[in-house]
C-alpha cells in the first residue's frame, strides 16, 4: 500500500527549535512574587541549559507551570549577570537522591530587555 505523504506526520512535542548552551555549576535564584509583591516565593536551582528562548534549571522543589518568576544568575566566564523574567512551561520529576526530590523545569523568557537579548546571544553558539 502507497504512503500518502499529505497526511500529517506525528512531530514530537518540545523538540529544540533553539540552540542551546550549558553552564555548569552555574546557580540561579527563582523569585515569584505573591499578593502584589508583599510575599516572596525564593527558590535556588541549577542551570541546566539556556537559549534565547528560555531556560532549563534543576530544582528541589517542583515549578507549576503558567507561573512566572524573576530569574537572576551570575555568569563568572563571561563576567556578566542576568535578569529576566520566565514563565514555567514544563517540570518533569528526574530523581530521588539521599532522600530529596530533584525536578528539571523548562522556562519561558517574557520579552526580553535588547541589552539583555544581546549579551545572551554572545553565550550561544550559532
Amino acid at each position: 500500500m502507497p504512503i500518502n505523504s499529505s497526511k500529517k506526520q506525528n512531530v514530537p512535542v518540545g523538540r529544540r527549535k533553539e540552540n542551546r548552551f550549558s553552564l555548569s555549576n552555574t546557580q540561579l535564584t527563582l523569585t515569584q512574587s505573591k499578593f502584589l509583591g508583599l510575599r516572596k516565593q525564593e527558590y535556588k536551582a541549577a542551570l541546566v541549559n539556556i537559549s534565547k528562548k528560555g531556560i532549563q534549571v534543576l530544582s528541589k522543589v517542583p515549578l507549576d507551570p503558567g507561573v512566572f518568576y524573576n530569574i537572576n544568575f551570575f555568569v563568572p566566564g563571561a563576567n556578566v549577570s542576568f535578569t529576566m523574567k520566565a514563565k514555567v512551561i514544563w517540570n518533569k520529576f528526574l530523581k530521588r537522591e539521599k532522600n530529596r526530590d530533584y525536578y528539571r523545569v523548562g522556562l519561558k523568557f517574557n520579552k526580553l530587555k535588547p541589552d539583555v537579548e544581546k549579551e545572551l546571544i554572545k553565550l550561544i553558539p550559532v
